[in-house]
């Protein structure tokens, strides 16, 4: 009798566990930099892109092919922040490594070993070197590309992709593709696109894990957002895409959710394809694009 009650007292434990686990809900917030906040950034990306232009008459190909890279590493003093959109507007970097390939084999810039301080006047950033000193040429060409964003397309993407309230670990969520479509619309040089909604495309996020650090709440969290490409817009020319041409991003945040301390290391893989024939009726050219891109971030602590 004894030896049933043990296993009936151990059974009801067990299923209390289980409910208790179930209940267990995550309100994910991520934290931005404040006042004080001194941190570690460490960034990698690559990109290739190939544009591949045939004529169908004459079997004729042309092929593009370009490689961009981004090295940055450096140290960051958050020394203002403005209220209402939580972001640095007065701050200093100490680069440790900068390294920036456009188009080519990655180029070190000047920063490497500065510090620079940077401080918004208005609506635009100034920058200046530590103990004196002007910035210009591409440094000051790539701090600007940096800090004068008129919206920042990750803050919006991570917007858009957060769950409406608590989650469980293991938990998934839909997003709303038409909350996403304008981030992947508009490209830098004018081009546009457009996308199918509906059953073609789709956005979730899921929080795959959640585990304490440090007295903190952590976790990781993946979004995986698929877009079917409609058309692409250039040039006052609109070019529809093939049917199967898509875009597919997977993103994956590691680091603290409790919204208490920007800690984090992420990665990000995307692919674009896609093939359009043109004119429609009678086409004459056929267009392949694709994109390839991987990048890395991580914010650490710095020990005082």
């Amino acid at each position: 009798m004894t030896r049933w009650l043990g296993l009936a007292t151990a059974l009801a434990l067990v299923t209390a566990t289980g409910r208790l686990d179930a209940q267990e809900t995550y309100t994910i917030k991520f934290a931005k930099p404040t006042a004080g906040t001194v941190t570690v950034v460490d960034k990698q990306e690559k990109q290739d892109e190939s544009n591949k232009i045939t004529v169908l008459a004459q079997k004729m190909d042309k092929l593009e092919e370009k490689k961009n890279s981004a090295a940055v590493v450096y140290v960051e003093t958050v020394l203002a922040v403005d209220k209402e959109t939580s972001k640095p507007t007065k701050a200093k970097r100490t680069y440790k490594k900068l390294e920036i390939g456009r188009d080519g084999p990655p180029e070190k810039l000047g920063l490497e070993g500065k510090t620079v301080l940077i401080e918004k006047k208005g609506a635009e950033f100034q920058f200046s070197l530590e103990g004196g000193g002007e910035i210009a040429g591409k440094e000051l060409d790539y701090l600007k590309k940096e800090f004068d964003k008129k919206e920042d397309k990750n803050d919006l993407l991570e917007k858009a992709m957060m769950p409406k309230g608590p989650v469980k670990a293991g938990e998934s969520w839909k997003v709303p593709v038409k909350d996403l479509i304008r981030l992947f619309a508009e490209g830098e040089k004018g081009e546009s696109m457009t996308f199918h909604e509906g059953d073609k495309s789709s956005a979730q996020g899921k929080l795959v894990k959640a585990y304490q650090k440090d007295g903190k709440q952590f976790g990781v969290v993946e979004y995986t957002i698929q877009l079917a490409m409609k058309e692409a817009l250039g040039g006052g020319v609109t070019v529809p895409f093939q049917p199967d041409g898509k875009i597919i991003l997977v993103v994956t945040y590691d680091g603290c959710i409790d919204g208490t301390a920007p800690v984090y290391n992420s990665t990000m893989a995307m692919k674009l394809h896609g093939v359009a024939l043109f004119p429609v009726d009678t086409p004459q050219v056929r267009i392949e694009v694709a994109v390839n891109a991987q990048g890395k971030e991580s914010r650490t602590p710095v020990s005082k």
